[in-house]
């Protein structure tokens, strides 16, 4: 039986390691049943910026829908339906028509709707690497084995005992790939008694650049789960030119770890906040033709 590597550390802190894993995977498998039928709107806000000046900006608004996918897991796809305050389409719900009422094609679909979208990201950089759900990918107990975890702190939130839990990817092909196989690594903030994720963070170091994804959890009314309030991303790049080598996309079939490319002549940095609401269960009101 595959189980999780831990770093060399007391048998108490193996132990909070190994029991707060067991319950993390539990909350995941529910989390992912539960999310597969809800879809949530998205305002997401992304600024380049190069020598202390915002060279760029863009404002989008997007439809965001995780589905239980068989030959692809769980993934999340994210369909842009207004930039800057200008629509692109007038058709809402597209991605729960697919997978509602889905058709031998509705995975393409899905995955070329997530291409479409993910044209409207700025900087010279192409990613559908930027979703809120994909570091909980790392706590699936399938996925597990795939990494070292470490408990390195304990806390009480609200008046919750929370582990901080770090994870740095060691198996190979990666979830989230790269041309020189750089791993993931991050943290999750887990609630001791529900394994319950409160917090995300993921990390991925690669020829020079630096992606940050940080993703804040919260209750919403009607729903059981807890659910991705919001979102902040950053990509940063140590040197000049070093993001024209760069690349940093999916290797797990997922639409939420795909490509990430970068151009030669990026902006320095590259940030972007995304917030979530309107959460509901998807219901099917349009035709997709």
């Amino acid at each position: 039986m595959l189980i999780p590597a831990f770093d060399a550390a007391p048998a108490s802190a193996r132990q909070d390691t190994v029991s707060i894993l067991q319950s993390a995977s539990a909350y995941v498998a529910d989390y992912e049943h539960k999310l597969s039928s809800v879809i949530a709107a998205e305002h997401y806000v992304q600024q380049a910026w190069s020598g202390g000046t915002m060279v760029q900006a863009r404002d989008l608004k997007s439809d965001y829908f995780v589905a239980d996918l068989p030959d692809g897991g769980w993934t999340g796809f994210r369909d842009v339906y207004s930039v800057d305050g200008k629509p692109v389409r007038d058709q809402r719900d597209r991605l729960s028509a697919l997978f509602l009422h889905p058709s031998p094609d509705a995975m393409a679909q899905a995955r070329r709707i997530a291409d479409e979208s993910a044209r409207f990201n700025i900087g010279n950089i192409a990613r559908t690497l930027n979703t809120p759900t994909l570091a909980l990918t790392f706590l699936r107990q399938d996925m597990q084995p795939r990494s070292v975890f470490t408990v390195t702190d304990h806390r009480t939130i609200d008046g919750s005992v929370v582990l901080v839990v770090s994870f740095h990817e060691n198996s190979r092909p990666r979830v989230v790939h790269t041309f020189d196989d750089a791993p993931a690594h991050g943290v999750f903030w887990i609630d001791q008694s529900s394994g319950r994720v409160r917090r995300s963070t993921m990390s991925i170091e690669s020829a020079g650049a630096t992606a940050d994804v940080a993703v804040v959890y919260g209750p919403q009314p009607k729903l059981t789960v807890w659910v991705p309030i919001s979102m902040d991303e950053q990509y940063r790049w140590r040197t000049p030119g070093a993001a024209g080598s760069s690349s940093i996309g999916g290797s797990s079939g997922r639409a939420d770890a795909d490509a990430v490319a970068a151009g030669p002549e990026p902006p320095q940095r590259i940030d972007g906040h995304a917030a979530y609401s309107d959460f509901r269960v998807a219901t099917v009101t349009t035709v997709v033709r």
